[in-house]
């Protein structure tokens, strides 16, 4: 909550002369006077909900001309984390000349004090930066033995004067009164809840006015004020951190029930795909047998001949599809090792050299020297970079490059396929990864939900960049199996046509 900054005040430069008899008329007067000066404070500290406002509120209140009439006045707050005391703001001139402009300004300004602690910085010039530095570098620690310390745990307000505390014969720090500027001024600990939160310094440093007893009790009560909205603020502050949290751990637990949903409905439908696949196989097996046997009898004609393989090709189709929905709703279950995924990148080209020639596709592996090992079932991983390869392949019916890359990072490995065919359409990519979504006639829409599901198993994830016509990428992240070890060597062989 504290600003560390300095923020302009009256010097306080018209007070009453000291040594003036007082009367009990007078005394009263200047009593009423005190209530509503500090009522109106109370007033500004209601409506202010930011930290760094009450803290200024706090600190004009104290040295206004219209206020306390302090010279100057320093907030140091309690930082449990560090047991210590620091410096949060301070406010007020360095110089009787300083002091004398800010009154001129505050005088032309013809404000009361509800105005100047409602619009504070509009009426007053910038102080001294020698006030803002003894703020910032105030710190002592709470289970120390000096002044500040003391004061912090004291119920009452302290005087110093000339050095000594009044009423004690006890000398304060000499480093602190010089770092202060000042030997004379009053402590005044800030409590709430039988808490002390804070301590709250006030001096005459620039007018010389001896501090009264009055003085002290003005100030003891604006502190009762300013450490309930300091408080305030803490509790307000710390509730807006629960309420985030709370709002996050909602969202959390939406997006979790959402998955659940999700799995759930992906569970029956690969429970459904399983039962279907199994029952569909084995007449297509027959029929296919059948086929093919009758294929090979030379005793066909030309044409039935023909049709025999197209049914023999449809039928081969069919079980194709099947194999992929059963792989989809086999469990995702897979044994963990560990795997080259080098050498399964190697095995993926030698498996796919066929269908690359085919399709004028020009191959290239870009590998460091290291094996890029991860923890998981080799088999599975070399599933994922066939799928991402026959879908590169299919993108690109013309022919074009498709480079399967390799790097490894602190903690991950990144096995990226590239292509440079059409591309994904931006409407269509959020939806790739759904069982069935495809946008080819002759396609399952399986591939890349297989994809995903062997990536999410092995605590992986996959990332997808793509622009119409412009061709994709994929990478899939994985981590490595060994974060601790070194990274693999920065130089790279290149294989354009890794082959067997």
């Amino acid at each position: 909550m504290s600003d560390g900054t300095m923020h302009p005040a009256s010097a306080g430069v018209a007070a009453r002369p000291a040594g003036t008899p007082v009367g009990a008329s007078d005394r009263a007067e200047r009593r009423l006077a005190e209530l509503w000066v500090l009522h109106q404070i109370g007033e500004a500290l209601q409506s202010a909900t930011d930290g760094g406002r009450i803290l200024r509120i706090i600190l004009v209140g104290a040295t206004a001309r219209q206020g306390l009439a302090f010279n100057r006045a320093f907030l140091l707050l309690e930082d449990g984390d560090r047991n210590e005391l620091v410096g949060a703001a301070g406010i007020g001139p360095g110089s009787p000349d300083e002091a004398r402009a800010i009154w001129d300004a505050l005088s032309r300004a013809d404000v009361d004090l509800k105005e100047l602690l409602r619009k504070i910085e509009p009426y007053l010039p910038n102080c001294d930066e020698r006030v803002a530095e003894i703020a910032r570098n105030l710190s002592v620690r709470l289970d120390g033995d000096g002044f500040l310390a003391r004061a912090f745990h004291s119920r009452r307000g302290v005087v110093v004067d000339r050095g000594r505390i009044r009423g004690e014969d006890r000398e304060v720090e000499p480093d602190l009164l010089a770092w202060l500027g000042t030997d004379s001024l009053a402590a005044v600990p800030l409590v709430a809840d039988e808490r002390p939160l804070g301590l709250l310094l006030a001096d005459n440093a620039v007018t010389g006015k001896p501090i009264a007893d009055d003085d002290v009790r003005a100030l003891e009560l604006l502190a009762v004020q300013a450490a309930v909205a300091i408080e305030r603020a803490r509790l307000t502050d710390e509730l807006a951190e629960h309420a985030a949290a709370l709002e996050h751990a909602n969202r959390e637990i939406q997006d979790a029930q959402r998955r659940l949903l999700r799995a759930e409905r992906l569970s029956s439908i690969g429970q459904m795909a399983a039962r279907l696949a199994h029952e569909i196989r084995n007449p297509l097996t027959v029929i296919g047998a059948y086929a093919r046997s009758l294929e090979r009898r030379a005793s066909c004609d030309e044409r039935t001949h023909e049709v025999l393989g197209i049914i023999a090709d449809e039928v081969s189709r069919l079980e194709h599809i099947v194999g992929r929905v059963l792989d989809f709703a086999r469990d995702p279950g897979s044994r963990r090792e560990p795997v080259a995924l080098a050498e399964v990148a190697r095995e993926g080209f030698r498996l796919m050299e066929w269908e690359l020639d085919r399709a004028g596709i020009e191959p290239a592996l870009d590998t460091g020297d290291g094996p890029f090992e991860v923890e998981g079932d080799r088999d599975q991983l070399l599933q994922v970079l066939i799928n991402l390869m026959h879908n590169s392949i299919q993108a690109m019916p013309h022919g074009g490059r498709l480079t399967v890359r390799l790097d490894r990072e602190a903690d991950t490995t990144e096995l990226t396929v590239t292509d440079d065919g059409c591309g994904i359409p931006e409407e269509v990519r959020e939806r790739i990864f759904e069982p069935f979504f495809t946008t080819r006639s002759s396609g399952t829409g399986l591939g890349l939900a297989i994809v995903s599901s062997i990536v999410r198993n092995h605590g992986g994830e996959l990332f997808i960049e793509s622009s119409p016509g412009a061709g994709t990428a994929v990478r899939v992240r994985l981590p490595v199996t060994n974060p601790a070890a070194p990274r693999d060597a920065p130089s790279r062989r290149n294989d354009p046509c890794p082959r067997s």
